[in-house]
């Protein structure tokens, strides 16, 4: 169960690297547990949190390979305590590689960790995550470069949440809208680094989207226009200060 996993995983990795208990080497409980794994991986992938998935893979890799492969929904940021800061970016780099089937990733607020929202994840997400349907970047350090790369390899995102990148461009929304015209979708949100001319180049190639933030950015009338022109299905839009 959920925060219990110390009670039903006490698995460490022993200095001679397989998998035991208080250092010693226990091959008879690293079947058991591969055997526990086999019948409920799928229960397992489903029901873990980001930061109880991230605890077993470094200890198992069993569970980095048999559990991690079937997760779809890579969140569970409120599940995070001190010792977040203790992993490294190249740890959730791994357990990203072994996370192919993902379809859902929030790392809302994950700057808790002080590092996690960066190109480098992205990436990662879009080298190894292939299935991505909705993500969720906002309040980090992500680059122009790195959004377009997401874009040109997850063509089916439906959903993209980007807000608070002060240092993105109209060079990220002319990505976005080449690559994603499925996308339904998307926050842009304290994003001061974009402008009319990027919003006129998204509204007029992602007509499909139903939800739209500009909240805190510095577009004018011409932005608006575009999106009412070009957006015919959008529900919500939102243009606060």
């Amino acid at each position: 169960t959920r925060g219990s996993s110390k009670r039903f995983f006490p698995f460490i990795l022993s200095k001679s690297g397989r998998l035991g208990s208080r250092g010693e080497t226990m091959p008879a409980s690293a079947r058991a547990f591969e055997r526990v794994l086999d019948a409920v991986h799928d229960v397992l992938a489903e029901q873990l949190g980001f930061w109880q998935m991230l605890r077993l893979a470094q200890t198992s890799p069993t569970f980095l390979s048999r559990v991690c492969g079937r997760a779809r929904d890579l969140s569970g940021v409120y599940e995070f305590h001190s010792d977040i800061r203790k992993i490294e970016v190249r740890q959730l780099v791994a357990l990203l590689r072994r996370c192919a089937g993902l379809r859902t990733v929030n790392m809302s607020g994950w700057t808790i960790g002080g590092k996690f929202v960066c190109d480098e994840v992205m990436y990662a997400l879009a080298a190894y995550c292939t299935s991505l349907r909705s993500l969720t970047m906002d309040r980090g350090e992500i680059t122009d470069c790195a959004v377009a790369t997401v874009a040109r390899v997850h063509t089916d995102l439906v959903e993209l949440n980007l807000h608070g990148h002060k240092q993105l461009t109209d060079g990220a929304l002319r990505a976005i809208a080449q690559h994603l015209p499925k996308l339904e979708k998307l926050d842009l949100g304290a994003c001061k680094g974009i402008s009319d001319s990027g919003v006129v180049a998204l509204a007029t190639r992602c007509t499909a989207l139903k939800d739209l933030s500009l909240d805190h950015t510095r577009i004018s009338d011409a932005a608006v226009s575009a999106v009412a022109m070009n957006c015919p299905l959008l529900e919500d839009l939102s243009l606060w200060d």
